[in-house]
């Protein structure tokens, strides 16, 4: 079985049963939607959308991120959710960085990376709450609602695909549309 560079230490993150996406390829399509899309607002609401629609796609992520995710009863995170999490970020906010260092002085245009990133990671951050053991109402309701979006997990290399020609195809029209 193929390993993910990020999880290759942790092998109880590998498996099969899943649902969410990662967050780099959320932002990756995000920056690529803000760089086409000339209307901010615009840019903004379709970055949003593009969450639910790139969760339709069948994708992998970790089991136990999962685990706790759809746990009926609190469980709390381990560090290795906590640190698959912190390097899925640090990797998406390296790439939103890029992107509005490359646009400058073009703030409008940064802001709206910025923010069309801000707001495709939206849905899965509001799920936050479940990895620390909480499970207050608004929180179920989220996830009850945000699950819908979700389609059929694969194993890990298949799922993992998807998400790799995602960031690709969005680098490819991000570093186009962004030309100096």
């Amino acid at each position: 079985m193929t390993k993910f560079f990020l999880i290759a230490p942790y092998p109880k993150l590998l498996g099969y049963n899943t649902k969410p996406m990662l967050l780099t390829p959320h932002t990756v399509a995000a920056i690529a939607i803000a760089s086409l899309v000339k209307q901010p607002e615009l840019a903004l609401l379709l970055a949003f959308a593009s969450h639910f629609v790139l969760d339709y796609i069948p994708h992998w992520d970790p089991p136990l991120l999962v685990k706790c995710l759809n746990a009926k009863v609190p469980i709390r995170a381990g560090k290795e959710v906590f640190l698959f999490i912190f390097c899925d970020f640090l990797i998406a906010l390296t790439f939103g960085l890029f992107f509005i260092w490359r646009v400058m002085p073009n703030t409008v245009l940064a802001g709206t990376i910025f923010g069309a990133a801000f707001l495709a990671n939206v849905p899965d951050g509001l799920a936050l709450p479940l990895l620390f053991g909480k499970r207050w109402g608004w929180v179920r309701r989220w996830r009850r609602f945000h699950r819908i979006y979700h389609t059929t997990p694969l194993p890990l290399f298949w799922g993992l695909l998807p998400q790799a020609v995602v960031i690709a195809i969005g680098l490819l029209i991000a570093l186009r549309q962004t030309l100096p």
